[in-house]
């Protein structure tokens, strides 16, 4: 295999060997593949299993959503994957299209060693994931800690909203550069703010497993744990007009086809509670004066929004009053691999 290929699927055959071997693949014994996984050869391409049997993330150029099967061991993805279409050099689009190629071949999986480790109906290995912080997680009394791709941070304290700059690699973890708003509280709150912050300082390490999100400091004490935050992840298709969409890439970011241009930004989501940054990155094509008014609709809808909920499978974005802006629903599955 050349150069792109191993971006993909060069992985490291002692690692593989201690982990796993040909026809050896077991039936997960309370394991879960819900969350977060960075490719070993690439941590720049993830895939997020979510609770409803979707799934997303990011290959070497494009954004992706998909459905996925699971029994026992057994893995399947559906036919139904959504791209989004950027292009990239010839060397990643290549192997772009190996990483689709070996979702498309997957049909067993296992976790060991805290590795997601994809293989074919024949046991032969096609991809080794490792646990990523990628995404939303909950702590203990309201607090939560969303870690986006493009390494920031942001969450709320016991009383307080904060942000930053993170770097992961492998297990290590270090948060940077944090921030917070200044708002007052209960002395109790204060205290408890100030623990959770220091906390988040000392942290230089983390493991994840069964949904379960556990910073370490250096010498391996556990400081905080989270619950991996479930949400309205992979692609969504606005009912009264299915060109238009938006895909939570379970990393932070959103990215859709608004009734002209396509656009992109960050989501913050804790509880119910769901917010759009300021301003959204679009590209600049017009349409006509009824396809252009129908966008500035649009993005003013997400401007409003402070909600969601779900409506007979339908994911509907609501206001501060919950009065319903936007409703979505499934794309219709599509031949897609």
């Amino acid at each position: 295999m050349k150069g792109a290929g191993k971006i993909i699927l060069a992985l490291a055959l002692v690692l593989v060997g201690a982990i796993i071997c040909a026809g050896c693949i077991s039936t997960p014994s309370e394991q879960t593949l819900e969350g977060s996984w960075t490719l070993n050869s690439d941590e720049n391409i993830f895939i997020t299993f979510n609770k409803d049997g979707s799934v997303s993330g990011k290959a070497p150029v494009n954004g992706f959503g998909a459905t996925y099967t699971v029994d026992g061991s057994s893995l399947t993805f559906g036919k139904d994957i959504i791209q989004t279409l950027m292009a990239g050099s010839p060397e990643k689009m290549q192997a772009e299209s190996e990483f689709f190629e070996a979702l498309k071949n997957t049909a067993r999986w296992q976790i060991a060693d805290d590795k997601l480790i994809l293989a074919d109906a024949d046991d032969k290995i096609l991809a080794i994931f490792s646990a990523s912080v990628l995404g939303a997680w909950d702590g203990e009394d309201g607090t939560s800690i969303i870690f986006s791709a493009d390494g920031t941070v942001n969450g709320h304290a016991p009383i307080n909203s904060f942000g930053g700059s993170y770097t992961a690699f492998g297990s290590s973890l270090v948060l940077e550069n944090l921030f917070m708003t200044e708002m007052a509280g209960p002395a109790t709150d204060m205290k408890a703010e100030d623990k959770f912050i220091s906390a988040l300082n000392n942290a230089a390490g983390f493991t994840v497993s069964n949904g379960q999100l556990i910073l370490v400091d250096a010498k391996g004490k556990e400081l905080l744990t989270f619950e991996r935050h479930f949400e309205p992840a992979g692609e969504w298709v606005l009912d009264t007009d299915s060109n238009v969409t938006i895909i939570f890439n379970g990393d932070g970011t959103i990215t859709g086809q608004a009734p002209v241009n396509l656009y992109g930004g960050k989501y913050f989501i804790s509880g119910e509670s769901l917010t759009f940054s300021e301003g959204f990155d679009k590209t600049m094509m017009a349409g006509s004066a009824a396809d252009m008014q129908a966008e500035t609709a649009f993005f003013q809808a997400l401007g409003k929004t402070a909600g969601f909920t779900f409506a007979d499978a339908n994911l509907v974005f609501v206001d501060a009053k919950g009065k319903e802006l936007l409703t979505f629903e499934r794309p219709t599955a599509e031949p897609g691999f």
